[in-house]
């Protein structure tokens, strides 16, 4: 629009360079000559100014023939701007008009259109939230937790209260050496499981609790959030139990996890030392798993083929008794 008006305003001032100073005198006149009439026709028809026949109308026609010889161009510039400006305001007051009706019903289109979606469909674009799951003290000095979630079997954010980090950085600054190990243990797993968990499914949360009430604290969030806390201590477990707060034990994943023998199957395993018994050698499973091996002390150090005889479920897990396969 900026240029526009440019482009107008060099238009009207060439011509007016153009014209000669005896065509401006000319329609100096002209329009002297216009004023000259309509003042006596309409003011000074029977009225004369200061009682002199015609001295109005000449006074008006002189003014009218100075002001176009003099300021033509100043008073075209301004009628043209005042024209724009009221043109382009017109316009812009239309087009938002336009605009408005448009995107009335554009919204009122798109109204109908999810009313019209069908209740099957909404169903299907609900999204399972899975609830968050707290670790404690236990768990992560415990250290079996970084590996599940780095598998991607635990799909909940993962939250550490404050109180359990203040606990592993007094554990670690101990003097006692096993407890100052636990500590720094634990401090390096929290800080892998941050590493490995992405962005904004990790945080820590301060409960602002005793030292000695952290486990009460840590039941009553997970009761009050609907989460789940993860513990291999057993009081914190029937604690959480007794609260109706699920509870993610590592020991029993683990033992459900492990190998699944039944009587009669063989295997070769490599004896790692004597059993309690005079005759007795044990092996280990890869996952762990004990199994003890009858009339097998004389091949402690060498891989044997055995054949399983039972397998016994204890509150400690499971154990395995075999024999060697003759």
């Amino acid at each position: 629009m900026d240029d526009i008006k440019i482009k107008v305003i060099n238009f009207i001032s060439n011509i007016f360079s153009k014209v000669s100073v005896f065509s401006t005198i000319i329609w100096s006149f002209v329009v002297g000559f216009v004023g000259l009439y309509l003042s006596e026709s309409i003011y000074f028809k029977e009225t004369y100014l200061f009682s002199i026949p015609f001295l109005g109308e000449v006074v008006i026609a002189c003014a009218l023939f100075l002001l176009t010889y003099f300021f033509g161009k100043v008073l075209i510039t301004s009628i043209g701007s005042a024209f724009e400006n009221f043109v382009v305001k017109t316009f812009r007051k239309v087009l938002n008009e336009l605009w408005k009706v448009q995107y009335s019903r554009i919204l009122e289109v798109i109204s109908k259109e999810n009313k019209a979606v069908p209740a099957v469909e909404i169903e299907k674009k609900l999204v399972y939230i899975p609830s968050s799951i707290v670790l404690d003290t236990s768990t992560i000095i415990d250290g079996r937790i970084l590996g599940v979630i780095q598998t991607g079997f635990l799909d909940g954010a993962i939250i550490v209260p404050q109180n359990v980090i203040d606990e592993l950085q007094h554990m670690a600054d101990k003097s006692d050496a096993l407890k100052r190990h636990k500590g720094r243990r634990g401090l390096d797993t929290l800080k892998e499981i941050r590493k490995s968990m992405p962005k904004g499914v990790f945080s820590v949360v301060d409960l602002k609790s005793k030292p000695e009430d952290v486990d009460k604290s840590l039941v009553s969030y997970c009761k009050k959030h609907n989460a789940k806390i993860a513990t291999v201590d057993y009081n914190l477990n029937k604690a959480a139990q007794v609260s109706g707060v699920k509870v993610l034990n590592i020991n029993r994943l683990a033992n459900e996890i492990k190998t699944n023998l039944l009587p009669g199957e063989v295997m070769i395993v490599k004896l790692v030392q004597k059993g309690k018994e005079g005759d007795q050698a044990v092996a280990y499973l890869e996952d762990g798993t004990m199994l003890v091996v009858k009339n097998a002390a004389e091949h402690v150090g060498f891989h044997k083929e055995v054949r399983v005889e039972k397998v016994l479920q204890t509150s400690a897990g499971r154990m395995i008794f075999a024999e060697l396969n003759s």
